[in-house]
């Protein structure tokens, strides 16, 4: 379906294709579109201009319109010939393509699996790369998280000594200001908050439970 060409000054107005057209020949389709050709006009004024216009002639393309394919033909009117008494030459071209356009395919194929191929050993390669640099971040972090522990513990054992050897010197004086002492007791270790070693190393993660929380980027 051709749009006709109408004498309009601010929209194109050349006759061109509305609908995509394909014909067959045999099994195989070709992509057929038909275009007008322009040329230059130049209009006179208070400022002069070149604009394109119709020719009256016209461009005739063949395609295929298949994926991964690249194959296109135009013939087109000259002054001294026009497209249809070409007819006979521009079928024969066509039958060509039909017989080309197979092996175009399959040639397109083999190119798309093997790009897939590609990518999908690069992407696999990626992640390789990638949990190995999890894995060595993850390992460093429990490593840092753990000597942090080790100094940390450090210092609550020395809290907690400090507790022991309290409620011993609590202990020997009389009864008495053992029940005031034994109160302020309690408060410090409200306040200190001493935790147990078993506390503190159940808070440790392990390199695998820090590789754990990070494996979702190598998707």
């Amino acid at each position: 379906i051709i749009v006709k060409r109408t004498d309009n000054l601010y929209y194109n107005s050349l006759r061109r294709p509305v609908l995509c057209t394909v014909a067959y020949l045999g099994t195989v389709a070709i992509g057929i579109a038909i275009v007008e050709m322009t040329e230059e006009e130049k209009v006179a004024g208070y400022y002069s201009y070149t604009k394109k216009i119709g020719s009256g002639r016209f461009r005739l393309y063949g395609y295929s319109p298949y994926l991964r394919t690249d194959l296109v033909k135009h013939w087109q009117d000259t002054k001294e010939l026009k497209l249809i008494k070409r007819f006979d030459e521009i079928i024969g071209e066509l039958e060509k393509m039909a017989n080309l356009i197979p092996s175009l395919i399959l040639e397109g194929e083999k190119k798309a699996e093997e790009e897939r191929v590609r990518q999908e050993a690069e992407r696999l390669e990626y992640r390789r790369k990638r949990e190995v640099e999890l894995r060595a971040k993850a390992e460093e972090e429990s490593r840092t998280d753990l000597e942090r522990i080790i100094k940390e513990w450090g210092y609550l054992k020395s809290r907690q000594a400090f507790i022991e050897e309290l409620s011993r010197a609590i202990g020997e004086e009389s009864p008495e200001t053992q029940t005031l002492l034994m109160e302020r007791l309690e408060a410090a270790k409200a306040l200190l908050k001493t935790e147990s070693v078993v506390d503190i190393i159940r808070s440790w993660k392990t390199p695998d439970e820090k590789f754990a929380g990070t494996s979702s980027w190598l998707w």
